[in-house]
């Protein structure tokens, strides 16, 4: 399992974790079907966040770590403040 996890820092020394990971692999989605149809996501990775209007969309990459892979999408309803404030705990 790989996923995605979210950190931040006020001096770029001292570092707090979030909660939870912020992206979970899908590991009923197959990346690759025609090709690969027994191969399945085990991880989401190289995450790209885009606000626009209110709305964050998240651009990421979904795969078996072995060169099997797609892209996705996902989005929050809220500014990217808002979602990245979810994951600490204040």
């Amino acid at each position: 399992n790989y996923d995605t996890c979210i950190a931040r820092s006020k001096d770029l020394v001292n570092w707090e974790e979030g909660l939870r990971p912020i992206l979970f692999p899908d590991y009923n989605h197959r990346p690759f079907p025609r090709k690969y149809p027994n191969v399945y996501e085990i991880n989401a990775s190289d995450a790209e966040f885009i606000e626009k209007d209110g709305k964050v969309t998240v651009f990421y990459c979904g795969g078996n770590q072995l060169g099997i892979a797609d892209n996705a999408r996902a989005e929050y309803d809220g500014t990217l403040l808002q979602l990245f404030h979810l994951f600490f705990k204040s």
